[in-house]
């Protein structure tokens, strides 16, 4: 159930609580912008790149543009989350740290930001703050002057090392194969534009395409052509954006008929790849 929305060009914002969660509602995907979810209420475990993060309250983590993610939520507890998807445009003075923050690091990894006791109650504030509806000020200014201290704290954590460690492979929740999933995912981003089927993966990794496929949409909640898909999309849309030409991109990202490449580009995002260049 939504407990406040609020969305434009720079800014998304979700406030939402589900009572009983159903795993299968919850399905891999990325944004184009960055962001940040902050979990109230909840148990499980939440998938960034193929590298698992066990749910609890109050924990705090990043994705950047295009970091694939997926949430795994307990059914025998409420799950209560905010999360916010931003432009670094909002943040003109501080570039620099937002990228500190969001993008010196691989895919994946130090995602999760552990907080002191106060620094957490100073961010729970805030994005309490960020969630209310309040016409004092217009919604954009009152977000950045709530967030700016989030971030304050989060480069703090990073500078003293405060980040979380991803769960071990030999968690009982993975029954082992979380570790053949992050090699997986390390092949399949180093070779994206160059793999024509799954019978690669399967000659690469010994085991059958239809267990690797079986294991990765147990842990991601999509297939492993459909992640690589995605992430080809993604990286078109970066092309594009760049001022590339749609034939051109479509050959380079490993599509090999322009059509297809076009229908699927145009489902998932909702616009062309013509359009892509202009937003």
């Amino acid at each position: 159930m939504e407990q406040f929305n609020y969305k434009n060009e720079n800014l998304t914002i979700h406030h939402s609580i589900t009572q009983i969660p159903d795993v299968r509602r919850f399905h891999l995907h990325a944004h184009d912008k960055y962001e940040l979810y902050f979990l109230i209420e909840g148990r499980g475990y939440y998938t960034i790149e193929g590298t698992d993060y066990s749910l609890r309250p109050g924990m705090l983590l990043i994705m950047r543009d295009g970091e694939v993610h997926t949430s795994h939520p307990s059914p025998l507890t409420t799950y209560d989350r905010i999360s916010v998807n931003f432009s670094k445009e909002l943040f003109p003075t501080i570039k620099e740290d937002l990228d500190e923050i969001f993008c010196n690091r691989p895919l994946g990894k130090d995602n999760l930001y552990l907080l002191r006791d106060e620094a957490l109650d100073l961010v729970g504030k805030c994005m309490e703050r960020i969630c209310e509806d309040d016409s004092s000020m217009p919604y954009e200014a009152r977000f950045v002057t709530y967030l700016q201290p989030v971030l304050v704290e989060m480069l703090r954590a990073k500078k003293a090392g405060m980040l979380g460690e991803a769960l071990l492979d030999d968690h009982p929740v993975f029954g082992g194969s979380s570790a053949v999933i992050r090699k997986l995912l390390r092949y399949i981003n180093q070779n994206l534009t160059t793999i024509q089927s799954l019978d690669v993966l399967e000659q690469e990794f010994f085991f059958s395409k239809s267990y690797l496929n079986r294991i990765f949409k147990e842990s991601t909640g999509t297939s492993l052509w459909g992640y690589i898909i995605l992430k080809r999309l993604l990286l078109a849309r970066t092309l594009l954006q760049e001022g590339k030409q749609a034939t051109v991109v479509a050959s380079e990202c490993g599509f090999g008929d322009y059509s297809s490449f076009y229908r699927q580009f145009k489902e998932h995002f909702g616009f062309s790849p013509i359009e892509a260049k202009k937003k």
